[in-house]
C-alpha cells in the first residue's frame, strides 16, 4: 500500500458494472456482483408456477422422472394400459413426429408404482 491512497485506490479496475456505472475497487464490485445475485434470486423465486396437468413433458423428461430408457418407455406404451399416452405437437402423422406426455398423468403412475411395491405380485 502507498502511504498517499487506500487498498481500494491502488486496486482500481477498469469494469463497468451491469447498471453502467464505473466500478471504482474489487470491493465495490463485489457489492455489485453480489446485489445482481440477488436480484437474480428475487426474480427466480416470483417465476410462474406451471400446472402439470396442463404441461407437456418431451421424452428426456420422462425417462428421467419414470427412470425408464427410451425403448422401454416404447414397450411401456405398446404392453402396458395404465402407461401415459402421448401427445401429439404436431399436425403430422409420420413416424418421428413430435410427441409429450403430460406431466401429471407422468407423476401419477410414478405414484401408482411406488404404491405397487409393497402389494404381492
Amino acid at each position: 500500500m502507498r502511504a498517499d491512497g487506500t487498498a481500494c485506490e491502488q486496486a482500481l479496475v477498469a469494469h463497468i458494472s451491469p447498471k453502467n456505472q464505473p466500478v471504482s475497487c474489487r470491493h465495490q464490485q463485489r457489492d455489485t456482483d453480489m446485489s445482481n445475485i440477488h436480484q437474480i434470486e428475487t426474480a427466480s423465486a416470483s417465476a410462474p408456477q406451471f400446472d402439470p396437468a396442463n404441461t407437456i413433458i418431451r421424452f428426456p423428461e420422462v425417462e428421467t422422472i419414470t427412470g425408464l430408457a427410451r425403448a422401454t418407455v416404447y414397450k411401456r406404451l405398446k404392453d402396458d394400459p395404465t402407461f401415459p399416452r402421448p401427445v401429439s405437437l404436431s399436425n403430422s402423422k409420420s413416424r418421428g413426429s413430435p410427441v409429450g406426455f403430460v406431466l401429471a398423468e407422468v407423476q401419477e403412475w410414478v405414484r401408482k408404482r411406488i404404491a405397487l411395491r409393497n402389494t404381492v405380485a
